[in-house]
């Protein structure tokens, strides 16, 4: 196909590639890249052109692969991006965590020394109520007392931690 042709033939259905891009992709300026995109690929193969019994079916058909590329494509890199994010929000909670952990085992250690050791043999390791007594030598009833008074303290450490700058 010569220029003269093309001008003639192919150019008069650029409106009519640009309204059917445009309804697969319903974003004006991806559509005008697209009929951009069909047009350079038609006039690199123009000398091809004459082969095609139906060049306006060839052209729409290439204009319609072109956009389920596209769409393809841009749903890829959604979900690329959702992946990206999810990770991302993955890391904070992980991070988050550790810090809440460190900030934990720092209000932990403010704690008197029994009181350190009954947090950790029972909040930590889970040893039941008589072990822990057994462990520390003393009656379970007093272990229990020391464990409620240990875990009032470590809420107050907490409480203040947390609300560090809070007016």
């Amino acid at each position: 196909m010569n220029r003269e042709s093309f001008i003639n033939d192919i150019l008069p259905l650029q409106q009519k590639v640009f309204r059917f891009a445009l309804s697969f992709t319903h974003d004006r300026q991806e559509a005008d890249d697209i009929t951009q995109e069909t047009y350079e690929k038609l006039w690199a193969r123009r000398d091809e052109l004459d082969r095609y019994s139906n060049v306006e079916g060839m052209i729409m058909r290439s204009v319609r692969n072109l956009c389920l590329d596209k769409i393809k494509l841009r749903r890829i890199h959604t979900e690329r991006l959702a992946d990206y994010k999810s990770g991302q929000d993955v890391q904070e909670a992980a991070n988050e965590r550790f810090d809440t952990r460190q900030t934990v085992q720092m209000a932990i250690k403010r704690l008197p020394e029994r009181q350190q050791t009954i947090i950790h043999l029972r909040d930590i390791e889970g040893y039941e109520m008589d072990k822990v007594a057994e462990i520390m030598e003393i009656r379970e009833d007093a272990a229990r007392v020391l464990l409620s008074r240990a875990r009032k303290q470590l809420k107050t450490e907490l409480t203040n931690i947390m609300n560090y700058g809070v007016q």
